[in-house]
């Protein structure tokens, strides 16, 4: 029950972060790089706040597969 529920929320602040900071995914051999496309509607010094939100975005996007994998 709580593995679902973490999972859950884990999936619901994904889509959010995804659909605040639509990163830009570019996928390499050594790895995925994600940078923030949405800099200019968080117009704070050098794109802290975006950048911010996207590490968020990043964060949940693989936990995801992590409780999906346990």
């Amino acid at each position: 029950r709580y593995l679902l529920l973490c999972f859950a929320l884990c999936d619901i602040l994904t889509a959010i972060m995804h659909f605040v900071a639509l990163p830009i995914i570019h996928m390499t051999s050594s790895g995925y790089y994600f940078f923030p496309r949405n800099e200019g509607i968080f117009r704070t010094e050098g794109g802290k706040l975006s950048t911010a939100i996207t590490f968020v975005y990043v964060a949940t996007y693989y936990q995801i597969f992590l409780i999906l994998a346990y």
